[in-house]
């Protein structure tokens, strides 16, 4: 290789390795900071997004945790989104000020090792109520399926829908699911929009043959529990969910 060409690879490897919050932060997300005050090495993470397991120096090793626009922060005390954990709606300079809910004597500075990063619950409109059947689907939203293969009953939502906790005969019932329009899915295992989650940008005819992430022996079907629905260009910056909502023309019986 001449010297050219490896510089060229140098450049490339250089930019890819540059930490996101040299890009600037994001214009939707948080940043996660090794000191308080929000000072020291640092990480960010767009809404939408989580990180699982945290890089050595990180995990266990964040003091402070700035907030950027419409989002919220669940952190956990344990890898894979397990343990304990929390809900930051906003910028704090100290996390020795949080206290854990398990232990008030114990505070979550130095105790975070995986984040999600989502859109706040107040900025989803809730849909209306919930009912299995053959129903129209929205221009832009998604439809869930009692079985797999879209088969059987289902319930459909419009983009900038959100429902915190499904109720009985929905909640752990939802085996495949139909995107349309371009939205993307965001689904939790818990209420509230917390615990394990699957980010879908696609159909899923089977969401069985989707692992939990905190348990390889586990699967996706059956286990949803609440659900955010996200409109299309939303990963850009283009959108935020307490605008450019579908309507509910939609949602009609079909005769």
């Amino acid at each position: 290789m001449n010297a050219r060409k490896f510089g060229f690879v140098v450049l490339l490897v250089a930019t890819l390795s540059v930490p996101l919050l040299a890009q600037g932060p994001p214009r939707d997300g948080a940043c996660f900071y090794r000191e308080e005050n929000f000072r020291g090495r640092s990480f960010c993470v767009g809404v939408g997004q989580d990180v699982g397991v945290l890089e050595r120096g990180f995990d266990n090793g964040i003091y402070s945790v700035q907030l950027f626009g419409q989002v919220e922060v669940i952190a956990f005390n344990y890898p894979g989104f397990t343990g304990v954990n929390v809900r930051i709606p906003g910028s704090i300079p100290n996390l020795r000020s949080l206290p854990t809910v398990d232990d008030p004597r114990k505070n979550w500075a130095g105790r975070i090792s995986s984040v999600q990063v989502n859109f706040r619950p107040e900025y989803f409109r809730r849909g209306r109520e919930l009912r299995w059947g053959r129903m129209e689907m929205p221009r832009v939203g998604a439809c869930f399926y009692r079985g797999p293969g879209f088969q059987g009953d289902y319930f459909c939502m419009a983009a900038g829908e959100g429902y915190d906790a499904l109720p009985p005969g929905f909640n752990d019932s939802i085996s495949s699911v139909r995107v349309i329009g371009g939205a993307e899915v965001v689904a939790f295992n818990d209420p509230g929009y917390s615990g394990i989650r699957i980010h879908l940008r696609g159909d899923q005819p089977d969401l069985a043959r989707w692992r939990t992430q905190d348990n390889p022996y586990k699967n996706w079907g059956n286990r949803i529990s609440s659900i955010h629905v996200l409109g299309a260009g939303w990963g850009q910056g283009q959108w935020h969910p307490d605008r450019d909502r579908d309507d509910h023309d939609w949602d009609r019986n079909r005769r």
